[in-house]
């Protein structure tokens, strides 16, 4: 069997690695482009990838070998529940061809997962090509993604109703003060939720200087209620294009309908109005003859939402996580992690929306897989959700305790990387 041996990336090695990234991630780009993207990631350099090797040829105990694979390991801190917790981002995947299914993507993980727990991080999170492939690895769905690409007329119908908040909102371009303001609003709206990453100041000028990307910013009584930040594709066949929403981040459902009130105007410009909500969010059903009337178009076929693969969590250290979490409800109970090589029983103690998390001996009040709970963590999959499909096991009333104990929005990130 091969021997492969994971080490932090060099300098020496970008050459290598550029390859390999062009030839997993094929868009085109040119050298410099494929090269940015591990001197110049937007949350961190070269320092963060690891490397696999693998020796070079048949010959016995010789001692060349060839980067063969890379992957990032981004330390991040997460929002879930009201709380920070530390997490691992693991990005840019990618396998040489010649040497794909010979274990270097699982060289790479596995390193990665080891260096996550000896830092006490609470989860590893990543956007996965493949999910199947990740289920294997102890991953979890977070929360499917809906993606929605909208006829522009028939946005603008929808929200021609609550054009009348608009008169108790102002909007105006975000910029200056507004800029300040917004990173605030971020950080509320996501305590209040669960999946924001926490942002350096590095990553909002980043994001703030993207020279394709506009930001309006929608205020009341002098305090700002909602920003959104959007993008203009290359245009259609018509010459008309298409506006893709990035982010939309709002105190309170009112402010929200404002900026996409804001968002519908543009239906003289666009064509279409792409954006992705989280499952379960009713957005789709405020909207009719979402495709258009576009006979012979390809788009007039797909369905309105088509689900796309969330991002997918691992538990590093489960007393980490769940200590570190916030919590809608006080209560007791016991949790059993079932795997079978890191089965796990603990006790968790909420009070206050503080948790005390110990080892236990007790029966459990509920048991589940060790990456369906995972999910549950982050405010993916509800506890009774998991009960419906078979995943967690408990009695009714352990199984409602759990849902108040994890219960709060879904699971929502703004940041792939």
């Amino acid at each position: 069997m091969t021997t492969l041996q994971v080490r932090v990336a060099r300098e020496e090695d970008l050459p290598r690695l550029v390859e390999i990234h062009a030839c997993a991630y094929p868009d085109g780009g040119s050298y410099d482009h494929h090269e940015r993207k591990f001197t110049h990631a937007s949350f961190g350099g070269l320092s963060n990838f690891r490397v696999v090797e693998a020796p070079v040829g048949d010959v016995p105990g010789s001692s060349a070998s060839r980067v063969v694979g890379h992957a990032a390991l981004y330390p991040l801190e997460l929002w879930v529940a009201g709380r920070k917790l530390m997490i691992g981002g693991i990005a840019s995947l990618g396998v040489a061809p010649e040497a794909r299914r010979q274990g270097a993507a699982h060289a790479l993980l596995e390193r990665m997962h080891h260096e996550l727990e000896t830092q006490n991080a609470a989860l590893a999170l990543l956007y996965p090509f493949r999910e199947r492939f990740y289920q294997g690895l102890g991953y979890a769905t977070t929360a499917p993604l809906v993606s929605l690409r909208v006829a522009a007329h028939a946005f603008a119908s929808a929200w021609d109703a609550h054009r009348a908040e608009l008169v108790n909102h102002s909007v105006a371009s975000l910029d200056g003060a507004g800029f300040e303001q917004a990173k605030l609003l971020y950080d509320e709206v996501g305590r209040r939720g669960s999946g924001f990453v926490v942002r350096s100041e590095a990553r909002w000028m980043r994001l703030f200087s993207r020279e394709t990307r506009h930001w309006i910013s929608i205020w009341c009584e002098g305090r700002l209620d909602g920003y959104a930040s959007f993008s203009y594709d290359a245009p259609v066949s018509n010459g008309r294009q298409n506006l893709v929403v990035h982010e939309l981040v709002a105190r309170t459902e009112p402010a929200r309908r404002a900026a996409l009130a804001v968002l519908s105007r543009q239906g003289d410009q666009v064509e279409d109005i792409e954006l992705v909500v989280p499952f379960g969010d009713p957005l789709p059903m405020a909207l009719a003859d979402a495709c258009g009337s576009r006979r012979g178009d390809v788009r007039a076929a797909h369905p309105l939402g088509l689900l796309a693969a969330g991002p997918m969590v691992r538990i590093a250290n489960l007393r980490a996580a769940l200590a570190g979490r916030g919590y809608a409800a006080d209560g007791e109970i016991t949790l059993r992690a079932t795997d079978a090589s890191r089965p796990e029983t603990v006790r968790l103690v909420v009070r206050a929306g503080s948790a005390d998390v110990g080892p236990s001996t007790a029966v459990p009040d509920v048991e589940m897989p060790r990456a369906i709970l995972g999910s549950i963590l982050v405010s993916g999959m509800r506890p009774s959700e998991a009960a419906d499909l078979g995943f967690l096991r408990g009695h009714h009333a352990a199984v409602r305790l759990a849902d108040d104990l994890f219960s709060g929005p879904r699971f929502r990130c703004l940041d792939p990387f």
